[in-house]
């Protein structure tokens, strides 16, 4: 099956869906393809351009060996793909608390760190939040907080079966695509950033293939996976198997121009950029959380344009409402 599969990716041709299946189910069972094996069809698929199905059939795969919950059609989430080797602050995950404390449900859904300098758990574990895998102290953090954490690892084991390539490749691959498709909770709304204009219509494709949620994918001419404050950023948004295109421009927004520096090069760092923005000191880093947040708000249907979602969003961390709702979780999560 591997030297069959090898062939087709050489002659540069797409791979069939249970095919896929097929292979890593028996690389589960039976070790059937080692990691040097594994680590050339990833790379191999990588030069040839994994295409919808493709990508489809991984996911499908890690959600089949997955520990799944109750699917929340009202909740949000913000991620990127990771792989733009940008390392940037991060910004989906104080994203994430913004809109909590703006009334969305946000289950976000995270990682340690692959090719970036700190991924959301690094940052959320610097910053105090836990991790919870239990489905009732999910969905009480989700009820009573309007967020909630979900920690890739607890409920996709399988992903360790592929930790070891994927670190020793250090490059992105197919599963950067995947990481904000399999969320436990299968949100209704996704905003999801892509760390290459190839990326963001391979993930348009599949987004119309899945047809029953709502997307926002972005990816900034500055070769951001965020809606940057820097550049433009092209925007496809999918709604029930629907495409729209269309861009975001900062300079409508906001005063700053030129090359902004929003780099993080550690968690204390990143924790030290959200209690900023707790403070809503004015910077750059403030002002992608805003742009983004309105974004997701927009997604969402809480707001008809971004020049309110960023008022929405700056009211609730100008007033205290950000700090307050941060205060909230971190005081339930203890008594769980």
């Amino acid at each position: 099956m591997f030297q069959q599969l090898m062939q087709e990716l050489f002659e540069k041709k797409d791979l069939p869906y249970q095919k896929i299946v097929t292979l890593l189910k028996e690389r589960k069972e039976k070790q059937a393809i080692s990691d040097l094996q594994l680590a050339a069809l990833l790379v191999a698929m990588k030069f040839k351009g994994e295409n919808s199905e493709e990508l489809l059939a991984f996911r499908d795969f890690i959600l089949s060996n997955s520990l799944l919950l109750d699917p929340q059609p009202e909740a949000i989430d913000v991620c990127g793909t990771g792989g733009d080797f940008k390392n940037s602050f991060n910004v989906s995950s104080m994203t994430a608390l913004v809109l909590a404390a703006c009334g969305l449900k946000v289950a976000k859904h995270g990682n340690r760190a692959v090719s970036g300098s700190c991924g959301s758990a690094d940052f959320y574990q610097e910053l105090g939040i836990r991790f919870f895998s239990e489905p009732e102290k999910i969905r009480l953090m989700l009820a009573e907080t309007n967020f909630v954490f979900l920690f890739a690892p607890l409920f996709h084991p399988v992903f360790k079966e592929f930790s070891e390539v994927r670190r020793q490749l250090a490059i992105p691959t197919l599963f950067n695509y995947l990481g904000p498709f399999v969320n436990p909770l299968q949100p209704g709304y996704q905003l999801i950033g892509c760390f290459s204009r190839e990326a963001l219509q391979k993930c348009a494709e599949m987004c119309v293939r899945i047809n029953d949620k709502n997307f926002l994918l972005v990816h900034s001419l500055d070769g951001y996976d965020e809606i940057s404050i820097s550049a433009p950023s092209i925007v496809v948004m999918v709604k029930k198997g629907k495409k729209e295109l269309f861009t975001i421009n900062p300079r409508n927004f906001f005063r700053r121009s030129g090359n902004l520096n929003v780099s993080a090069k550690s968690s204390k760092e990143n924790v030290a950029i959200f209690l900023s923005i707790l403070k809503a000191e004015s910077s750059a880093y403030l002002d992608m959380v805003l742009l983004n947040s309105a974004a997701a708000l927009f997604l969402a249907g809480k707001t008809a344009d971004l020049s309110r979602g960023i008022e929405m969003a700056r009211d609730v961390i100008v007033c205290g409402k950000l700090r307050e709702h941060f205060e909230k979780i971190l005081l339930l999560q203890e008594k769980l």
